[in-house]
């Protein structure tokens, strides 16, 4: 009698942890992001409806008319970041929610995910959901010349997709620089024979706008370089943010040029690179 009571009990618990188990599985599969263009053409969900013009307004899901005048300017802009990268994506990857200060990453997921981590309910079964970096898939740990790739292949803006990657910095490359010890020689050195211009010119073009590597950084802004996220982080060469741009990513550092964006390792590009950490994903399978 006893041998079965016990065989019972462990019976039940074993249940009780099988139904536990697929109820955590569920939930997970429920707050996987979905893929951008299936939100969008079978969810019925406007481009805009979340976060996807969060760097132009600082806040989440915008009203009808407001959505509706930002698409307009959107699609006819020479870059929107609907018609160049989130309506054409057919990836699950979660995307910075800003481009400037880093207020965290998103992507949108089934209404039936429990954790959205301040995320909200859009509608037609979808919510939003700002992600998490050590268990969701996210640009923000890949890097510059993966992205370059994936844009490459999926016929995305790379000036814009490696901001929606990286948080971008509010100080100006050539302020920082020396922190880096990057140099404009250390370009011109880097650059492929193929580059699309001659090292005179390079020199003479950014040579100005990449700072002096002798230049002491103040205390505060020396300690603010060491908080630069592992991943990546967009500098601007000019103050009016347009191309070319400088990343520094996984102790390297990178300048992103041209339209639709090429990216080119200009200093410390021996640094090895955590292949696992950077590439071991499915959802990026070729």
């Amino acid at each position: 009698m006893a041998l079965h009571s016990s065989f019972t009990l462990l019976v039940s618990l074993n249940l009780v942890v099988a139904v536990v188990a697929l109820k955590v599985r569920h939930e997970r599969e429920d707050c996987e992001c979905l893929p951008w263009s299936y939100v969008y053409e079978e969810k019925g969900i406007k481009c805009g409806e979340a976060n996807e013009f969060y760097p132009v307004l600082k806040y989440s899901q915008p009203d009808e008319g407001t959505l509706t005048y930002l698409r307009d300017l959107d699609k006819n802009a020479s870059y929107g970041l609907c018609p160049s990268i989130f309506e054409i994506n057919n990836d699950e990857f979660c995307v910075k929610m800003n481009i400037g200060d880093d207020v965290g990453d998103w992507c949108y997921v089934d209404s039936k995910c429990t954790e959205l981590n301040g995320g909200s309910a859009v509608r037609n079964g979808t919510s939003w959901k700002k992600c998490d970096l050590e268990k969701d898939v996210a640009l923000a740990i890949r890097p510059p010349e993966w992205l370059s790739s994936i844009a490459n292949r999926e016929g995305f803006d790379f000036m814009e997709l490696h901001k929606l990657a990286y948080p971008t910095s509010n100080h100006l490359w050539q302020d920082v620089s020396g922190f880096f010890n990057s140099t404009i020689d250390d370009v011109v050195k880097n650059l492929p024979d193929d580059f699309p211009a001659r090292q005179e010119v390079v020199r003479s073009w950014l040579g100005p706008m990449w700072g002096d590597d002798k230049k002491k950084l103040s205390l505060s802004l020396r300690k603010e370089m060491e908080k630069i996220p592992p991943g990546g982080m967009t500098f601007y060469l000019t103050a009016d943010g347009n191309p070319p741009h400088v990343i520094v990513a996984l102790g390297k550092v990178f300048l992103a040029i041209g339209r639709p964006g090429k990216v080119f390792c200009v200093a410390n590009c021996e640094v090895p690179v955590d292949e696992e950490m950077v590439y071991d994903d499915e959802v990026f399978d070729e």
